[in-house]
């Protein structure tokens, strides 16, 4: 027939391997099965609960992958739950699952031969004691049966060592890894990394198509999704690996963030420590100075008021000695002008002296107005000069508006103000003035020359005004202003933000040490479960050893103990008193099943002595009775007949005392006719004096009047002459008793037969022994022989009961034991009240972690939704998110603020200084006119001088030198007397000046000298007081930035200034007073109390503060340096180790791994797509996949692609960072959702490409060109949906499979789990024989799912059949292509 595949090229693969049987040995309800699967091809087939699919999920892919995590199709299956089902009356239970491979050798390859094969195994073991499943996996080419017989002769599971012993050691593992790197290798070809993750790969698919939800994922439009979920996963070994690694950073961050805290803290509180301590110095250093400055100039004054005393005695006897000198030099002087007077050649000069003296009053005024005009020149210089320092300070000014203004062009961009007026500097452009050159004279004496006139320089101030820019301050002022006060209010948000934080951590933290103690209360309370199963089981096995037990089935006989309402389900079910729900049977019944069962037994003890008690007592009273009645035989005492129990014996005289028999009467009718008598009553009735026959109440029973019988009594009795009655009375009654008469009224027969009116009846005895003497001495013979007979036999039963109760008291006694010896329940009641409190205490702890997290979830989602707000408003502002940024961007702000309002301040000054300039500018030029009116003037009296002076040489030409010398010595003397009379008047004011001031300097000195010593004395004591608070623990190092070198080397005030000078200079700036400084302690004691102790002393009137540690105790500086390196050292390993883990593990292993899996995802499309061009029905309708990014995929998406499908090797360093910072982005955004959750499950939700694509399933044809999407809203039938699906699952796994890299020899498997549901019977058809084209194994499950069809060639189908509590039982079917073969039933 057609098939609907006839276009697909047969896959062929002679010699791979192929499935060839699988089975169980005692695992769930599998006890002995096993599964042919001929072909490579099985179906399981059953009703829901029958086990198809848990056999499924026991072998395939499970003894392949050994991932007991990921048994289950539907739904989780654990291995203890398929051992402990089953289980039955076993205890520690045993298991194997197998499954067998078979390949055809290779002629070529391996030389041909006998097939191959090879058993993958697990054996399980099952302890009931710890409810735990221990797996070996093995591998071997033995084959299950004869080689590899997995049930011992006694019909139990092999042991382990069994198992090694014939499968070797070295191919048995627990470790599933092994097994897996086994059947990756021996099975698949797969080897390496590259191998494990294509195995990986595969065992991900498998997995995948086996769901049994895949049918209705295709009817809900989900195939895309199948296929994605298909695709290769990121390795969860590189994620897992990353994640730890970044969870440790997670932890460290949160030490680190700790220990940043912890700085803060101290930081905070050393500020304020540190403006109290600077402000205590401070006060002390600066009284020290002020009063080292008054000793300094205290003693500096007396100093300067000795030495004016000393100089002032010195300068008076100067004084005086020069006083006495210039009065002899007057009087020498005097003398000696008078005689040039008197000389000729005074008279001759007379006339040239008045020229002289005009002469030179001209060169004096000629001199003074050069001497003028040069001062006026030296005035412009200077004027010149002076000009240049305001112009430097011009410059200054201008540098200083410059600066300030760079500096607000640097910080304005990073506050968020990119526009503004501000120039980008501000420069003033300096040049020389011009410098013109004159001709000037510049003495009287000299020659004129060229002079250079000196010149301002010229300033040009760019811009030219500088009111531009103070008005572009003010505008970006307020602009700062309202930065600084967003960022202030922001940081205030972060700054709670980060306390809430830290709240959260704190309450994360207590949910997690709850959560621990759920946990350690959960493993205490399955300890106590275990401990009361454990109890439960022993108190089960002792009662079984105790119903058992020899003593007990002798004491208490043979008991149906299986069917005790009691014991009966605990010995058919030695579990039955585990667990903690409501128990069949309870404690205190099972406690009083042993006494109820020993108290039946001694209840029968104590009823068989009683009865011996009875039986002595009855005895006895037997053996009185039979003695008295001995005695009255032996005293020839008749004794008395014993009438029946309807008759009551008369006490007078008795009728059988008055008879006796006639002769004649034999033996036998004798006992008859007395029998008779003795049942009738007439026997022992009374014959009273009137001769009448009456009963023992006076009732008439015979008369002896009236007719006598037709047949009387008379013929066989007679009256006893010797009787107690009168003869004639007797026989007149016995003739009124007929014999042989049932007719009469009264009447006996010799049968034992009588009659008595209405009543009637018979009574026999052995013979006659009241009747006559004769008899009853023969009845009293006969009698004492009975009697001693019985008293004999009286004697035997009593010691016969002596021994009974002697055994019995001894049983009794064994049965005290035996109740002793059962079993009780106190331990296990013990037990279970112990596991009754560890559940409550496990409850009560997991309510309280539920609680702690529940708070510790809702403070994170507060906070996470806090913080987005935080950062949604930082955002908004342009601001950053973090405190210290929003505080540095804050200080920033105001450093602009400051700036502003310095740019004002700036160009205040700029304008000051150019109006200084200005004005030296102007005054330098004023100076130049009055320099040139003064060179004029000094030009004008030099002409003057020099007409004069020429006449004056030609008078002193015609003179001669004579009156030139009497002239110059008349003048010198002159000048000389004037001079020394003005001195010698001088001196003597001086000398009397000078001893009165000396008097006054030295009293002066003398109280000065006092007043130092005292204030020296004050200096000391103030030093000391400073040096002893500089010296206490870390004060200076609060207190100072740097150490000072020395401080107060030497007392000396000068020294003792210099020192508080550098000292104050080195201080911090910042005061505290010490309200402030008690605040700041308060609260620094609670914050840093989780991680120091604080001792606060107070020591030379300064408060002091030490944090104490394991480490010790430090000064609060010290601990702060301390901690700043810390913290500084945690940082910078922090950031090396974030570089290194995003480098060597995201960007590394993860980064490449996510590359290798994009290009295998890329590869198996690929190669789906070329499974599938080559796969079509007859009718031309064909598959065709694409994969690409989703259209709502971030741009980061794309890029990250991008740059990770980059080789690393081939990637910048600058591309190296770009993706490092893409991937920390978008985990980093993953972890902000959950941050309680780990980083590994951050990276695979973050970086999982599989859900960055889109996988798009288009049909193909059948006209040429033709395409429709495969989607919800395709029109496309349920059945046309279901085909084209399955389709393009088959050809994913015959891509997948067909590109490994040893295809020749690989197993090609497919599992399906409810396959094909909703699949018509032809559509299933096709798609097993496409399954057939393809050459790939399949293991399947369905309800009614057969598989009999032409298009497969030979096929095995199991039905299995299960009740609840029963063994799953299976109905064998082999297809063979053309007939099905009903095998066998197992």
């Amino acid at each position: 027939m057609s098939d609907t595949f006839d276009g697909t090229p047969l896959r062929h693969h002679p010699h791979r391997w192929r499935l060839s049987r699988a089975g169980f040995v005692n695992v769930w309800h599998y006890y002995e099965t096993t599964f042919d699967i001929s072909g490579g091809r099985l179906i399981l087939r059953g009703t829901n609960g029958s086990g198809k699919s848990r056999a499924l999920e026991m072998l395939l892919p499970f003894l392949l992958d050994a991932d007991r995590r990921n048994m289950g199709t539907g739904s989780s299956v654990r291995m203890e739950d398929l051992m402990n089902a089953g289980a039955g009356e076993q205890g520690n239970r045993l298991g194997y699952m197998w499954l067998e491979l078979r390949r055809d050798p290779d002629p070529a390859l391996d030389g041909g031969g006998e097939p191959q094969h090879l058993t993958l195994g697990a054996l399980v073991r099952f302890a009931i004691s710890t409810k735990e499943a221990k797996v070996w996996y093995f591998t071997t080419p033995l084959r299950v049966g004869d080689e590899l017989p997995l049930l011992g002769r006694d019909r139990q599971p092999l042991s382990r060592r069994d198992l090694a012993e014939l499968v070797t050691e070295e191919r048995i593992t627990d470790v599933a890894e092994k097994h897996r790197e086994r059947v990756r290798a021996e099975v698949f070809g797969l080897t390496g990394q590259l191998g494990k993750e294509r195995f990986d790969g595969l065992l991900k698919l498998l997995h995948t198509l086996r769901s049994p939800d895949v049918g209705n994922r295709i009817e809900e439009g989900r195939l895309p999704a199948i296929l994605a979920d298909a695709l290769p996963p990121l390795s969860e070994d590189a994620l897992t690996d990353a994640g730890q690694q970044l969870d440790g950073l997670t932890s460290t961050r949160a030490d680190q963030e700790r220990l940043e805290a912890a700085r803060e803290q101290i930081t905070t509180f050393l500020d304020v420590y540190r403006k109290y301590v600077t402000g205590v110095l401070s006060a002390s250093l600066l009284s020290v100075k002020d009063r080292a400055a008054v000793v300094r100039q205290s003693a500096g004054d007396a100093a300067r008021l000795a030495a004016a005393a000393e100089k002032l005695e010195r300068g008076a006897a100067d004084a005086q000695e020069r006083t006495t000198a210039l009065d002899e030099q007057v009087q020498q002087l005097d003398a000696t002008l008078a005689a040039l007077r008197e000389s000729d050649a005074y008279r001759n000069a007379s006339d040239l002296l008045q020229l002289t003296t005009v002469v030179r009053t001209l060169a004096s005024t000629a001199d003074k107005a050069f001497d003028h005009a040069a001062q006026l020149r030296d005035d412009e210089a200077r004027r010149a000069r002076e000009a240049g320092p305001v112009a430097d300070d011009v410059a200054s000014a201008v540098v200083a508006l410059s600066d300030t203004v760079q500096r607000l062009q640097v910080l304005l961009p990073s506050i968020g103000i990119a526009t503004h007026g501000l120039p980008t500097a501000v420069q003033v452009d300096r040049g020389p003035g011009p410098q013109p050159t004159d001709l000037v004279r510049t003495s009287r004496e000299q020659d004129p020359e060229r002079l250079a006139r000196p010149a301002a320089d010229t300033l040009t101030l760019v811009p030219a005004d500088v009111g531009d820019i103070v008005e572009a301050a003010r505008q970006v002022e307020p602009a700062a202003q309202a930065r600084s006060a967003q960022a202030a209010n922001r940081a205030a948000d972060a700054r709670r933000l980060r306390h809430e934080r830290q709240r959260v951590d704190a309450a994360a933290t207590k949910a997690g040490d709850a959560e621990q103690r759920a946990v350690e209360d959960e493993q205490a309370a399955e300890q106590a479960a275990e401990q009361r199963d454990d109890a439960a089981i022993a108190l089960a096995d002792a009662w079984h050893t105790w119903t058992t037990a020899r003593a007990t089935t002798d004491l208490l006989g043979t008991t149906d103990w299986p069917a005790h309402p009691i014991l009966g389900a605990i010995l058919a079910d030695r579990t039955a008193l585990c667990g903690d729900g409501r128990p069949a049977v309870t404690l205190p019944e099972l406690d009083r099943a042993a006494d109820d069962a020993v108290s039946e037994a001694e209840a029968d003890v104590a009823a068989a002595l009683s009865r011996l008690d009875d039986a002595d007592r009855a005895d006895a009273e037997t053996v009185g009775r039979l003695t008295a009645e001995r005695k009255q035989l032996l005293e020839a005492q008749d004794p008395e007949p014993q009438p029946p129990s309807w008759v009551r014996p008369s006490g007078g005289a008795a009728l059988w005392r008055c008879l006796d028999f006639a002769d004649g009467v034999d033996d036998q009718r004798r006992a008859g006719i007395e029998a008779a008598l003795l049942a009738s009553g007439l026997l022992v009735a009374e014959v009273d004096e009137d001769g009448r026959l009456t009963t023992a109440d006076g009732q008439l029973l015979v008369s002896p009047t009236g007719g006598p019988a037709t047949r009387p009594l008379s013929a066989v009795l007679t009256a006893d002459p010797d009787g107690p009655v009168a003869p004639n009375a007797v026989a007149a009654l016995i003739e009124r008793i007929a014999f042989n008469d049932p007719g009469a009224g009264t009447w006996v027969g010799d049968d034992g037969r009588w009659g008595n009116g209405p009543l009637r009846g018979r009574h026999t005895v052995p013979a006659a022994r009241h009747i006559g003497a004769a008899a009853r001495a023969a009845a009293r013979a006969a009698r004492l022989a009975q009697i001693a007979t019985e008293l004999a036999d009286l004697e035997a039963a009593r010691e016969l009961r002596d021994r009974d109760r002697e055994q019995l008291r001894h049983r009794r006694l064994a049965l005290r034991d035996l109740r002793r010896s059962a079993p009780r329940s106190m331990v296990l009641a013990q037990a279970r009240a112990e596991y009754a409190a560890a559940v409550k205490q496990a409850s009560r702890s997991a309510a309280s972690a539920g609680t702690l997290r529940a708070e510790a979830d809702r403070l994170v989602r507060a906070w996470a939704e806090q913080d987005r707000e935080h950062r949604r408003v930082c955002a908004e502002f342009a601001l950053p998110a973090d405190e210290e940024p929003l505080l540095e961007l804050r200080r920033r702000a105001d450093k602009v603020v400051v700036g502003c309002a310095d740019v004002g301040t700036g160009a205040a000054g700029v304008r000051q200084v150019l109006r200084r300039y200005a004005s030296a500018v102007e005054a330098v030029a004023d100076t130049a006119a009055r320099r040139t009116d003064a060179e004029q003037d000094a030009g004008n009296a030099w002409e003057t001088w020099r007409s004069e002076a020429t006449r004056l040489d030609v008078l002193r030409d015609a003179v001669g030198a004579e009156a030139d010398t009497v002239q110059r010595q008349e003048a010198q003397t002159e000048a000389a007397l004037k001079q020394a009379r003005t001195q010698l008047r001088a001196a003597t004011e001086t000398v009397q000046r000078l001893t009165r001031e000396a008097a006054t300097a030295a009293a002066e000195a003398g109280h000065a000298l006092g007043r130092v010593r005292e204030l020296r004395e004050a200096l000391a004591e103030d030093t000391a007081a400073v040096l002893q608070r500089l010296s206490q623990p870390g004060v200076i190092e609060t207190a100072f930035t740097t150490r000072p070198e020395s401080m107060f080397a030497d007392t000396a005030p000068e020294v003792v200034e210099t020192s508080a000078a550098t000292l104050l200079a080195g201080l911090r700036r910042a005061k505290a007073d010490e309200n402030a400084l008690l605040r700041a302690q308060q609260a620094f004691e609670q914050a840093i109390s989780g991680s120091y102790d604080v001792s606060a002393t107070v020591s030379a009137g300064i408060r002091l503060f030490e944090l104490i540690d394991a480490d010790g105790r430090r000064p609060l500086a010290q601990a702060a340096v301390e901690v700043e390196q810390q913290c500084e050292a945690g940082r910078a390993a922090l950031t090396a180790r974030e570089q290194q883990v995003f480098t060597d593990f995201v960007l590394g292993e993860v980064g490449e791994e996510l590359r290798r899996r994009l290009g295998q995802a890329t590869h198996l499309i690929a190669a789906m797509n070329g499974s599938l061009r080559s796969i079509r029905t007859s009718q031309g309708i064909g598959v065709r996949l694409t994969w690409k990014l989703s259209d709502d995929a971030s741009g980061d998406i794309a890029r990250i692609k991008e740059l990770i499908t980059t080789a690393a090797a081939v990637r910048t360093a600058m591309q190296d960072r770009e993706l490092t910072a893409l991937l920390s982005a978008r985990v980093a955004a993953e972890a902000v959702q959950d941050p309680t959750a780990g980083y590994a499950i951050h990276l695979r939700g973050a970086l999982d490409y599989r859900a960055w694509h889109t996988v798009e399933v288009f049909i193909t044809g059948p006209e040429p060109g033709r395409e429709r999407r495969i989607s919800r809203r395709a029109k496309l039938s349920q059945g046309e949906t279901r085909f084209v699906s399955y389709v393009t699952l088959f050809a994913a796994i015959d891509a997948y499979l067909s590109g490994l890299e040893n295809p020749a020899t690989s197993l090609r498997l497919i599992l399906l789990d409810d396959a094909f549901a909703k699949v018509d019977e032809p559509t299933i058809a096709e798609l097993l024989g496409l399954l057939v084209r393809l050459d790939v194994d399949f293991a399947m499950t369905g309800h009614a799912l057969w598989g009999c069809v032409p298009q497969v060639p030979a096929l095995d189908i199991y039905e299995i059949c299960r009740e609840e509590g029963t063994p799953a039982a299976t109905a064998h079917v082999r297809w063979d292509g053309r007939n099905r073969q009903f095998l066998h039933t197992a």
